[in-house]
């Protein structure tokens, strides 16, 4: 029993080490990937700005020399604004996935936690169950040892008692198991006496 306890613990706690290995390296594999798709999207989008924003001030200074009007500047100025915009969007919405996968990574975390507190729980409780089977099982061995030397010690005055050369007094011991055992020793003694008495005829 103590080794198959010991076979189970071990095998919970290899199990569970696995699961927390295993946990942790989804957690940082998701975590670089997204990193990386994050920075990845942010460089292309960077560089993608600063190439719109460097044509259109190339064209706004074309545009400018050769007309000169000022309502062009503002058409050129509000189409630069409204790019400016969507890429502020795009931008907070790569945030907002990044902030999404940084709770899934805390409420990982937390269940890994759980599982480490409970696998603890749980060797603790077969632990103290081995525990008290030990004591229960030295208790039981110690009652059957005191049960086998008493009667051991009855049966041996029991013998003495029925012997023939020995006095007819019952001895204390005797008397004392006599209440509880009456018929049995009555019945040992009857048959003991006869076997001493037959013992002659047999020889």
């Amino acid at each position: 029993m103590e080794s198959s306890h010991r076979r189970i613990v071990r095998e919970m706690e290899d199990k569970h080490r696995a699961e927390r290995e295993q946990l942790r390296l989804d957690k940082e594999q998701a975590l670089a990937e997204e990193t990386r798709a994050t920075l990845a999207a942010l460089d292309a989008m960077r560089k993608a700005h600063e190439s719109e924003v460097r044509r259109e001030v190339d064209k706004f200074k074309a545009e400018f020399l050769s007309r000169g009007a000022h309502s062009d500047l503002a058409q050129l100025s509000g189409r630069h604004q409204q790019e400016m915009e969507e890429i502020k969007r795009e931008i907070l919405s790569l945030s907002e996935k990044y902030s999404v996968k940084c709770v899934e990574s805390a409420a990982l975390e937390e269940r890994l936690a759980t599982a480490t507190a409970q696998l603890a729980q749980a060797h603790s409780h077969i632990m103290q169950l081995d525990a008290r089977n030990k004591q229960l099982r030295a208790h039981l061995i110690s009652e059957a040892n005191e049960m086998k030397n008493a009667e051991a010690s009855t049966l041996s005055q029991l013998i003495e008692d029925t012997s023939p050369t020995k006095s007819s007094r019952t001895s204390p011991l005797l008397e004392a198991a006599r209440p509880a055992r009456a018929p049995k020793i009555q019945y040992a003694k009857t048959e003991s006496t006869r076997n001493l008495q037959l013992s002659p005829v047999q020889n």
